[in-house]
């Protein structure tokens, strides 16, 4: 009997059983029904290593460090599929399908990581009787006998059909009516639980044959993915090509080939505080309690509690959930409501809509113990190994109290032991980090004192988690955007401030305005379309994670051709990273003002899953007089010095404000004056690696900063920098990329003991944008002294 691979699906936020499951931490991940998790029970039903294989866990950034260390919890090794977007259970099970092909599995159970399942045993005994038809080319799924006539619950339809104990499946039927449930449940039907066994290549070949684009990009999405260890990345611009549609839809209602196990376990997916009640042991009342509750004159209820002592008194058919910061007190017949307040009380900014009190983090969690006026108190729970970032804070300081444990605490430079029972002072200001060096968990009470004390007050200099952080134009790239340049979209577009152009190039625009370029020169269009993808490409190779924007389909599509356009070439222009700082530039020419809503999926979803700081530039006014205009061209990053260009091509004193005021008194922001026809700073200037960079002395009014003026200086000619010698790619201290066409500069940085690669990207520069134009970094490896 072949071994089954699991593939246990982590997804989702659980809005229907708020307040105990939140975003930030959903009921997959939360002990719903004893002291282990829904996901922990998956991991244990499939632990029997005589029938099932190493589980593989599909889930997205966010999420991926808590199933890791719940695994780690139970003793449970795992391999973790990272989804670069949410794209519906289709595309992220023909990923897993093709992942678990590769690595030789013969027969793959997809399950979801939120189901309560009574019947261990009989689960795994559906599960070989199910192989019979894998084995034949079926996919099989597992249907519930129901008890009820459930109307939140999709239906299965046997057949005649037969390969013993398994039935072929006649259709898939949504989710019905009371009458025609109960109907249902009369004719045979069963509850359609969502699990799915069956052959890799058998669901691959139907995704092919139903939805060829999700196949393609599932199957690249794998053969592209980037491994660290037991983590497997899947390709970003690839998974996103995927439709966005659940499994059921893209295959399973469509096929020939689906087959029924009648389940003999008890089931429920856990959708609802109703499913609670139903699930748990009632009292001669009909009650469920859990927690430090008191009831009295109640029926037909689910009493809760997780923090307070609770006491409800008189009433039916009721469910009260009381944590320590929110309540739910509402009737059940109301409860499908619920979802419609939590996302009304979201958007309302109310915290405790979307994070527990428990937050939890890579390297452990923490949890709000009180607060107050200039006080903040915690409790830091930092896991076996874990590491908090080197970070510092300008507003507030904080005291650190070992209760349990051994910490190892840097501070200013200085490493220290602290063991049960004793403290540390951490001033306003010092670059600190806590870590736990032992086998054991550490706990630690941290007490702040300040006039700010939100999370967003902080500053990382290292951190060992892929959190986005840039501080210097030359740290090891690790994570980065390029840009797209579909060729059927580009619209040549032209202003007259666009004075930097060389001639040709402006009359090329002036002449052709509003029309594709495709159009106008097929093979240049191409070519420009052909030197990003292979920029992309060869970036990928060097072991960077690369992200690519999605292509603007729609409204979305037309919102941006109108402006000009409406592709995303130039991806460090829309976007500016400076420490965990993630900003949305404001662009001065009106064609290109709205490009930043191309690159904010990207944004919002680094800032969300990585602790960054999302930050927008207010929009610049449309006659692209009044400011602020702040562009990722003319930002420079030198540490704790910030070099941005003007010209009045493209940033003005507005958006240089705008950038000193956000970063705060740590940071100086230096306007650079450059020439009235130079766009951005990174055609006149380049900060190779410390203490080398290029320059165009003719294109800085001023000269060099005075930071820079003692490094060694590559000058290139005017001539030169029209072909953006100076807009490079750094992919870390002394190796870069540079456009094949600027010959000299190549060897003059090869003579200073630079690794050079060089690259076509003629066709790009031919409208103004080079190699640092095409890119914008989320993650460096870089401190700040």
């Amino acid at each position: 009997m072949s071994l089954i691979t699991p593939v246990i699906l982590v997804g989702g936020s659980g809005k229907r059983l708020w307040p105990l499951s939140r975003e930030s931490m959903p009921k997959q991940f939360v002990p719903l029904l004893g002291k282990q998790s829904t996901f922990q029970q998956t991991l244990l039903r499939v632990a029997d290593r005589s029938l099932f294989g190493r589980p593989v866990i599909a889930t997205n950034e966010a999420y991926r460090f808590m199933a890791e260390q719940q695994a780690k919890e139970i003793g449970i090794e795992i391999d973790i599929l990272v989804e670069p977007s949410r794209r519906d259970s289709g595309p992220a099970m023909a990923a897993a399908a093709a992942y678990c092909r590769d690595q030789g599995a013969t027969a793959v159970l997809a399950l979801a990581s939120d189901h309560l399942v009574i019947g261990v045993e009989e689960f795994r005994a559906g599960c070989r009787e199910g192989l019979a038809a894998v084995e034949k080319g079926g996919i099989v799924t597992f249907g519930i006998p129901p008890t009820e006539p459930k109307t939140d619950y999709g239906y299965i339809r046997p057949g005649g059909e037969q390969i013993g104990s398994v039935q072929k499946v006649t259709a898939f039927v949504e989710k019905p009516n009371a009458q025609t449930a109960l109907r249902y449940i009369q004719e045979g039907l069963f509850w359609n639980a969502s699990y799915f066994l069956f052959a890799p290549e058998t669901l691959l070949s139907e995704m092919a044959r139903f939805e060829p684009a999700m196949a393609a990009a599932a199957e690249e999405a794998v053969a592209k993915a980037k491994k660290t260890g037991s983590t497997i990345f899947l390709d970003a611009e690839a998974f996103k090509k995927a439709p966005a549609k659940s499994i059921d839809y893209a295959v399973m209602e469509r096929t020939d080939k689906c087959w029924v196990v009648p389940a003999r376990f008890r089931w429920s997916d856990l959708g609802t505080w109703d499913a609670l009640l139903d699930i748990g042991n009632a009292d001669s009342a009909g009650n469920v309690t859990e927690g430090p509750v008191e009831i009295d004159h109640v029926r037909n209820s689910y009493v809760r509690s997780d923090g307070p002592l609770t006491a409800v008194i008189g009433v039916e058919e009721v469910v009260v959930v009381a944590m320590n910061d929110a309540v739910l007190v509402g009737h059940r017949d109301n409860l499908p409501r619920l979802k419609d307040v939590v996302q009304r009380m979201s958007e309302g900014k109310h915290r405790a809509a979307t994070e527990h009190t428990v937050m939890h983090r890579p390297w452990g969690s923490y949890q709000d113990i009180d607060r107050g006026e200039r006080f903040r108190a915690k409790r830091l729970t930092v896991n076996p190994r874990g590491k908090l970032s080197l970070q510092s804070h300008n507003r507030r300081a904080e005291h650190w109290v070992v209760v349990k444990g051994t910490a190892e605490v840097t501070l200013d430079g200085k490493i220290m032991t602290l063991h049960e029972n004793e403290s540390i002072y951490i001033p306003m200001g010092g670059i600190h980090r806590l870590a736990n060096p032992g086998s054991e968990p550490l706990e630690v009470v941290e007490v702040q004192t300040g006039d700010y004390l939100e999370e967003d007050d902080i500053i990382r200099y290292e951190d060992i988690y892929a959190r986005v952080g840039v501080h210097h134009e030359w740290g090891r790239l690790r994570e980065v955007v390029i840009g797209i340049s579909p060729a059927e979209d580009f619209v040549v577009f032209h202003e007259d401030s666009q004075r930097w152009l060389p001639p040709a190039a402006a009359a090329f625009c002036r002449r052709h305005a509003g029309r594709r370029l495709v159009d106008v020169d097929a093979e240049q269009a191409r070519r420009i379309e052909r030197q990003v993808d292979a920029l992309a490409e060869t970036v990928a190779r060097e072991g960077v994670a690369v992200h690519r924007p999605q292509r603007l389909q729609g409204e979305e599509r037309s919102f941006m051709a109108a402006n000009g356009e409406g592709t995303q070439l130039f991806a460090r222009d829309g976007v500016i990273a400076v420490a965990d700082h993630v900003i949305e530039a404001s662009l001065r020419l009106r064609c290109r003002q709205r490009e930043r809503f191309g690159l904010r999926p990207i944004v919002q979803r680094m800032a969300a899953e990585r602790g960054a700081r999302w930050s927008s530039v207010p929009l610049g006014s449309p006659a692209a007089v009044d400011g602020p205009f702040l562009e990722g061209g003319d930002v420079l990053l030198n540490g704790r010095q910030v070099y941005v260009g003007m010209s009045g091509c493209a940033s003005d004193m507005a958006g240089i404000d705008w950038l000193g005021a956000l970063l705060g008194k740590d940071y100086r922001v230096v306007p650079v004056a450059l020439r009235s026809n130079v766009q951005h700073l990174d055609t006149a200037l380049a900060l190779v690696k410390p203490g080398l960079l290029l320059w165009c002395p003719s294109r800085l009014i001023d000269g060099l900063p005075t930071a820079l003026r003692d490094w060694d200086k590559i000058e290139v000619s005017v001539e030169e920098a029209g072909r953006l010698a100076t807009n490079i790619l750094v992919l870390e201290e002394g190796h870069v990329m540079v456009d094949s066409g600027n010959e000299r500069v190549i060897g003059a940085l090869k003579t200073r003991g630079l690794e050079v690669i060089a690259i076509a990207f003629d066709g790009p520069i031919s409208l103004g944008g080079g190699l640092r134009s095409a890119h914008h970094p989320l993650r460096r490896d870089s401190v700040l002294a």
